[in-house]
């Protein structure tokens, strides 16, 4: 079968990113900007909670964003109404700043637009855990646009999170391909190659001491598309 979809991973596929530094780095700013709520300690404590109710929810209905709040606001003495317009602030104002723990791979602008250019639907296949407003700032810092894609994942378009295979799923029914009319690109084997393979797409795992299925670096897998999959 034709590949016509073809799904990237954001960090540490398309996005160079230190997570060890990032995700710590991340929450410490997300707590010192609400402190006047909440006590940071606190904070990061129910914002990893209800992280966790996204990643287990099962309930189609729901979009992870609104798992998230509808687990978060509860445990708070403060309304979303006093809430949202500072963490619109921290996603426009400070969580930029955590750009200095990523790093862009060269190769991948050029690499990326050039799939675009062949006509395959792409997808940033990110774990849509974050607002629309901090893939979109990753994107950026990968060198690319949110134009360059057919499709980004984020936890207000999104019902479920890696490793959930109906996370997948949701993907290849709004493209409109077959499973295995469509390749999940990723570094991570649990969120992005198992759960990928259970449903019958085809996977490239970004990493050269693989010896399972398709596997090798970026720039392999870019010249392994680029050669029309062969």
């Amino acid at each position: 079968m034709a590949i016509k979809a073809i799904l990237f991973d954001l960090d540490d596929t398309l996005l160079d990113t230190n997570m060890d530094q990032f995700i710590p780095k991340y929450l410490d700013a997300l707590g010192f900007k609400m402190r006047h709520l909440m006590d940071p300690k606190q904070l990061i404590d129910l914002v990893l909670e209800s992280t966790y109710m996204m990643i287990e929810n099962q309930d189609p209905k729901l979009t992870n964003e609104e798992v998230f709040y509808n687990h978060f606001y509860p445990r708070t003495e403060f309304s979303r109404t006093e809430f949202q317009p500072l963490i619109e602030e921290f996603y426009d104002m400070d969580f930029p700043k955590l750009k200095i723990y990523t790093n862009s791979i060269p190769h991948v602008v050029n690499s990326v637009k050039a799939i675009y250019d062949k006509g395959y639907k792409i997808v940033v296949a990110t774990n849509p855990l974050f607002p629309a407003k901090a893939i979109y700032h990753r994107i950026d810092w990968a060198g690319l646009s949110k134009i360059d894609f057919n499709l980004i994942t984020t936890y207000e378009n999104s019902h479920f999170c890696k490793p959930n295979p109906y996370y997948y799923i949701e993907i290849i029914e709004r493209l409109e391909v077959k499973p295995d009319e469509a390749i999940m690109i990723g570094d991570d084997y649990k969120n992005d190659i198992i759960p990928a393979e259970s449903i019958g797409m085809q996977t490239y795992y970004i990493n050269s001491n693989s010896e399972t299925g398709k596997s090798g670096s970026l720039r392999e897998c870019f010249e392994w598309i680029e050669a029309g999959f062969k």
